[in-house]
């Protein structure tokens, strides 16, 4: 029987007693519901004080636990399993109901608390399917909040999707949204006019360097916008067209 290691975080480290190797003859003596929550049962055998589990209805019937069940060196070991699977899931949701999150990151949590990383898994694998969990609107969601304040190119949308752990064909898939809407967007507009989100970014950016020779203001200007994720072709042409212009005495 494999039991948590001793250096395991609190959410595991009272695994071990629970499911110690049973005497002969212990039997489960009481199935009773938690007065917290009656979809909990608590798990009582024979020659033991302490409750060995708390697990869900649903898990004990799985396990074929009734009154009576002999408590085998085998139950044992299923219990020790389903106990695990039991607090990486109420870790996980209750997590994923104070914020949302990636696949990958809830996985990563799960096993920063040291969660066994093939539980972590298979937890989120299981929220997946019942849509708790739901990469795709994430990861749109991530690019809006990357959009709302500043215009954000390709590059920078990939950095930030993957900092979230985000599956990377999910990630190319919505950011294709993404550019193909700007360029939707781009096509019914002139890209210098006032309600290009570029050309605001860029002007902002000039106000704020009015005393700045040219040199400079190109540097910084491409600088900012290659920050922002942009390819050098656009970072060229913004700066090409806004810092000429605001320099052209200078030029000239």
């Amino acid at each position: 029987m494999s039991f948590v290691p001793a250096h395991t975080s609190t959410l595991f480290t009272d695994l071990e007693d629970a499911v110690a190797p049973p005497e002969a003859g212990c039997v489960v003596e009481s199935l009773k519901p938690t007065a917290r929550n009656p979809e909990r049962v608590m798990i009582r055998i024979s020659g033991r004080k302490k409750v060995v589990a708390t697990l869900a209805w649903s898990m004990v019937a799985d396990l074929g636990i009734e009154r009576g069940t002999s408590w085998t060196d085998e139950l044992a070991t299923k219990v020790h399993q389903a106990i695990v699977l039991d607090k990486a899931t109420r870790s996980a949701m209750g997590t994923l109901e104070r914020r949302a999150l990636s696949k990958g990151e809830l996985v990563s949590r799960l096993k920063r608390k040291k969660c066994p990383s093939s539980v972590a898994v298979q937890v989120a694998d299981q929220l997946e399917s019942d849509g708790y969990l739901d990469d795709t609107e994430y990861a749109r969601a991530v690019l809006r909040s990357l959009v709302a304040g500043k215009p954000a190119g390709p590059r920078l949308m990939r950095q930030k999707l993957m900092q979230k752990m985000v599956d990377r064909t999910i990630a190319d898939q919505v950011i294709g949204e993404f550019v193909d809407q700007q360029h939707a967007e781009n096509e019914e507009r002139d890209p210098f006019q006032d309600d290009d989100p570029i050309a605001q970014l860029v002007i902002r950016r000039l106000r704020s360097m009015s005393t700045l020779d040219y040199q400079t203001k190109t540097r910084r200007v491409y600088g900012l916008l290659a920050r922002r994720g942009f390819d050098p072709g656009v970072c060229r042409t913004y700066v090409e067209h806004f810092v000429r212009r605001d320099n052209a005495d200078e030029i000239a």
